[in-house]
């Protein structure tokens, strides 16, 4: 498999990068501050870490990872001719090295209640809920800031949702934690398949009924409206895919996923029809509770 690493100046260019990257429809992104990437280097393969090449004036970077030739030869375009950037590299990781790389680096735990864990050895003693995550090229672990903050912001919301529904669910673990807080009618939708089958093997270990498929949000309809939705995507799909996300939230809506820059025009659609309860903001990220209005 090939990595092509992009080196950032500002979050800006980051966001643009990843939106170039998600409009031309390649989606194996992962995205890290250059302080992540400093502090979390030991032991990652060189083919996919080489210290010396990292510029120091970097601020932000993604890795993208290339599952054929095609899809290379696709994401080298689209980055020659539309993405600004300060640096490049590419390379070659073995599967078995990204599995190791996606594993999780240490145990991750919210409000004390929840564990989350890939080890399956683990018994999750003193923990409410623990969640068992299989790493995958499903994103959401826990441990980037918009997963964290839209899993505790959940837990405000423990017992006051019955039906939820995961706007790009990718590993998996939004959902399973809905299914762990007694929601009994769970669904969600990611765009990537592979996605999809990581979501569902992490929902398998953890005995969750959730019901994920591969959709895209812009195409999203249902004649169901949830009492709880998570979108965790981008800024500018959330403002671009407003409308078809409130309509189907009957009450509680969490966004996430958004660069505080950003924040205020996200808020000021979604506060057409919503109420702001409670914003969270962990380093630039932000993540927003709402509940609908009144009639």
């Amino acid at each position: 498999m090939n990595v092509i690493k992009l080196i950032f100046k500002d979050t800006f260019q980051l966001e643009t990068a990843v939106e170039i990257f998600n409009i031309n429809g390649l989606y194996n992104v992962e995205i890290f501050s250059l302080d992540d990437f400093l502090q979390d280097t030991q032991g990652l393969p060189e083919e996919l870490i080489d210290m010396e090449k990292v510029s120091k004036d970097g601020k932000y970077y993604l890795k993208y990872f290339c599952d054929s030739k095609k899809e290379k030869d696709d994401a080298n375009r689209i980055i020659m001719d539309q993405i600004t950037y300060e640096s490049i590299e590419t390379g070659e990781i073995s599967v078995e090295q990204l599995n190791d790389y996606l594993e999780l680096k240490h145990d991750i735990t919210i409000k004390d209640q929840l564990l989350i864990t890939s080890d399956c050895d683990h018994d999750g003693k003193g923990f409410t809920h623990k969640i068992y995550i299989v790493p995958g090229m499903g994103f959401g672990t826990g441990e980037h800031e918009t997963t964290f903050d839209s899993l505790r912001t959940m837990f405000d919301l423990k017992g006051e949702f019955d039906s939820f529904f995961d706007v790009g669910c990718g590993s998996g673990i939004l959902s399973i934690l809905a299914s762990k807080l007694g929601a009994k009618k769970i669904e969600g939708i990611d765009i990537d398949q592979d996605s999809i089958n990581n979501a569902f093997e992490n929902c398998k270990l953890n005995k969750a009924d959730c019901d994920l498929y591969v959709g895209d949000v812009f195409k999203l309809k249902s004649v169901y409206k949830y009492d709880l939705v998570v979108a965790n995507i981008y800024a500018d799909i959330l403002t671009k895919a407003w409308n078809k996300i409130t309509d189907i939230c009957s009450k509680y809506l969490i966004v996430s996923g958004i660069v505080d820059y950003k924040w205020e025009s996200v808020k000021n659609v979604f506060e057409k029809e919503f109420d702001l309860k409670k914003k969270h903001q962990n380093n630039e990220w932000v993540t927003g509770l709402f509940v609908r209005k009144e009639k």
